[in-house]
């Protein structure tokens, strides 16, 4: 779509030169010029030039050249500013990186916040807050719980 591209239930490729929008499912790749949007379930890849929404979850790869959001990603959230959701598997990198139930995995950025649910979680950046960590929740450069 030359402006945007709208579908039900997307099954390969769907691109959209500002918008890209599914109401259901994407199995393959959705990008979006400004931003992509998958309300149910992305099994791929979703790209935005602004950033990346699904509200409900991601498997696969989600990246936002400013921010992503997410439900549940399994897989991979890369975002130039802010990457956020509520249940994480995987690897985020961003430089504010929020997940607020779980994450499961490793956060890269300049802050990262897991919840408290969080187990076998690493963090790397300047403030690491570990919500899960009963001995220290927030620490400069690396937190951990295994």
């Amino acid at each position: 779509g030359g402006l945007a591209a709208l579908a039900e239930e997307c099954s390969g490729i769907q691109i959209g030169g500002l918008v890209s929008m599914c109401t259901n499912e994407v199995n393959g790749i959705q990008i979006g010029g400004f931003a992509p949007e998958c309300e149910n379930e992305i099994n791929g890849i979703q790209i935005g030039g602004w950033g990346s929404v699904c509200t409900n979850e991601v498997n696969g790869i989600q990246i936002g050249g400013i921010c992503c959001g997410a439900g549940k990603v399994r897989g991979v959230q890369i975002a130039g500013l802010i990457s956020a959701g509520d249940k994480m598997s995987g690897l985020q990198i961003g430089a504010i990186n929020c997940f607020k139930k779980d994450v499961s995995g490793v956060q890269i950025g300049v802050f990262n916040y897991a919840g408290e649910e969080s187990d076998n979680c690493l963090q790397i950046g300047v403030v690491n807050w570990l919500s899960a960590n009963e001995t220290m929740k927030i620490v400069p450069f690396v937190n951990f719980r295994f």
